[in-house]
C-alpha cells in the first residue's frame, strides 16, 4: 500500500481545485459577450475586454457607494 502523507494530498487537492477554479474563471472571460461578435479560438482578446469591462464596472461600484456613504455622513452632520 502507498503511503502518502495527509499534506501531500491536501495539497494537491486544493491545486487541482485552484486549477478548476482558474479554467471556469478562464472559460467565462474568455467567451465573447456580444451576441453579434464570432470570439476566437483561444480568446485572449475577448478575455482582455471581458476583464477590462469588469474591473470598471467594480470601480464604478465602489466609487458609487462611497459617494452615497459620504452623502449620508455629511447628511447627518448638517
Amino acid at each position: 500500500m502507498l503511503d502518502i502523507p495527509n499534506s501531500v494530498v491536501g495539497a494537491i487537492s486544493l491545486g487541482l481545485f485552484g486549477l478548476g477554479v482558474l479554467g471556469l474563471s478562464y472559460g467565462i472571460f474568455s467567451a465573447s459577450w456580444d451576441e453579434n461578435q464570432v470570439g476566437s479560438l483561444w480568446g485572449w482578446q475577448e478575455f482582455t475586454q471581458n476583464l477590462g469591462r469588469t474591473v470598471k464596472a467594480w470601480r464604478n461600484a465602489r466609487e458609487e457607494a462611497t459617494k452615497k456613504i459620504n452623502n449620508l455622513k455629511f447628511s447627518r452632520v448638517g
